[in-house]
């Protein structure tokens, strides 16, 4: 007969609790790791730095990396759809998606926010009444007006409260029955890509022809730095001959400086552009204007002089400098006190290319509660250009001219310039030539994150009259305005060549 052995009742409790223990560990561990990412999201958010929050929020909610390192992408981290979701309590859950979908939007990521804004919509979570709002913008960003508007709608029926969401939920509205109206209106102008000035990452952006005969612009692309070659995005200007099909740096500073959106005076001796420095501290970069100058085009630049506190106010950002072709004139941007929105143009008058006297406000005219930024003022047409969210339009960031006198600082109702040079995205730095016909502007229409330099030609009027009223002519061919349709394609070619 064997014998049965007993277990000891001291030793069967101790093995049950380890037991529990090996259980309870990786779930308590979980739940610290949890409190500790989301801590560091919402610090992240809190800091404005939208990128860094996305990617704590993803590593909470979804089996998402914290990092991936991709060689062609500027953004090292994976959106989060497609990826399996966390077991994770529900009110948590719901927080986390809502604050996922905000981070993507405020970082321009509309595709990666819709799908978690429909989470959380579908979760019937009550917590953030804005959410609705938020997913009908990103539908509209997206291309999907009809179904933005049906968004806004619901927002106002839920949404009782007369406010600024209001406010901006009827504009939204109007948005997007202006788009819907500009999708069935047949174009004026073919828009294409410069493609010779894309690069692999970063952003392209404020092109401008100089009295060299060359193009400068501004771009954050990568360089390698140090012995290990590391990826760094520094934003600086560069030079492009648009004919010989070359991009080279053009060095202004020696100086650890950013530097982008510029301007050139018309005899080449003097250069505005947009400044600032690098702070750890501080993501929001404190926007400066410089100016460099020199003796002969074939000169160097003298190293950059930042304008004085009467231009650039202290605790307040100013940027994106435009000289007027005669140069009377300096226009930038600036939300300084005075003004009627967020951003608003400004302009000073200059003596010898230097400004002389206080900056002034172009007024409720030009201005909205919104961003008005990247001005430029067309002599030959008496029009200023400038991009503005703060008025009905596609969404974002719109083009809009304005007929007006600068002299006397009077201006018309400005008008948005419609598709196809204004998308659903963000579209600015409108410039163009008094020589051509063609126009230069930088839009995020064709990327999820950056800016890139497309060329507007406009297309020639045509007689739709028919000469002989029993000869029925074809219907006109629906063409993509961003395709490289060959005839078109010449005259684009021919408008830059003759600015060149």
């Amino acid at each position: 007969m064997s014998q049965i052995m007993t277990i000891p009742k001291k030793i069967l409790r101790d093995c049950m609790y380890l037991s529990i223990l090996f259980v309870l560990v990786p779930v308590i561990l979980d739940a610290q790791s949890t409190r500790k990412l989301k801590r560091r999201g919402d610090a992240a958010f809190q800091q404005q730095n939208y990128y860094g929050a996305a990617r704590w929020y993803a590593a909470v909610l979804y089996d998402s990396p914290l990092v991936t390192v991709s060689p062609t992408l500027l953004y090292p981290f994976q959106p989060s759809q497609g990826r399996s979701i966390r077991k994770i309590r529900p009110e948590l859950r719901n927080e986390l998606l809502f604050r996922l979908a905000e981070s993507y939007r405020l970082y321009g990521h509309y595709k990666e926010a819709l799908p978690q804004y429909e989470q959380y919509l579908a979760s019937q979570d009550t917590r953030y009444p804005p959410a609705r709002l938020w997913y009908a913008e990103s539908l509209l960003a997206t291309d999907q007006p009809e179904k933005a508007s049906a968004a806004y709608k619901v927002f106002l029926q839920k949404y009782r409260s007369v406010d600024s969401l209001a406010q901006k939920a009827r504009q939204g509205l109007a948005n997007c029955d202006f788009v819907i109206a500009q999708k069935q209106r047949k174009p004026d102008a073919v828009v294409n890509r410069l493609a010779l000035l894309t690069s692999a990452d970063g952003s392209n952006f404020g092109l401008e022809k100089t009295s060299e005969g060359s193009f400068v612009f501004t771009s954050s692309r990568h360089e390698l730095q140090g012995k290990k070659q590391e990826k760094v995005y520094p934003v600086q200007l560069y030079k492009a001959d648009l004919n010989k099909g070359s991009v080279s740096p053009y060095t202004v500073s020696r100086a650890k400086i950013q530097m982008g959106a510029s301007s050139m005076s018309s005899d080449g001796l003097t250069l505005y552009f947009t400044g600032w420095k690098e702070d750890p501290a501080n993501l929001q970069p404190q926007y400066q204007l410089y100016v460099a100058t020199r003796s002969a085009i074939m000169d160097n630049w003298g190293e950059p002089v930042l304008l004085p506190d009467n231009i650039n106010l202290k605790g307040y950002r100013t940027k994106q400098p435009f000289i007027t072709r005669d140069g009377k004139f300096l226009l930038f941007s600036s939300d300084r006190p005075g003004g009627f929105g967020k951003y608003d143009i400004w302009m000073v008058a200059l003596q010898d290319a230097k400004p002389f006297g206080e900056p002034m406000n172009l007024g409720g005219i030009v201005n909205t509660s919104g961003v008005e930024a990247t001005p430029f003022y067309d002599a030959a047409s008496a029009k200023l250009f400038l991009s503005s969210n703060g008025r009905v339009g596609m969404g974002g960031m719109d083009i809009y001219a304005v007929a007006g006198d600068i002299n006397t600082n009077q201006w018309k109702e400005p008008v948005n310039m419609g598709a196809p040079v204004n998308s659903v995205k963000d579209d600015l730095y409108y410039i163009r030539d008094n020589q051509s016909d063609t126009a230069y502007f930088s839009s995020d229409r064709a990327s999820a994150c950056c800016m890139e330099i497309f060329a507007a030609a406009k297309l020639p009027v045509r007689d739709t009259i028919s000469p002989n009223p029993r000869v029925q002519q074809p219907a006109p061919t629906a063409r993509d305005t961003l395709a490289a349709v060959p005839d078109i394609q010449k005259q684009l070619i021919d408008s830059i060549s003759a600015v060149t």
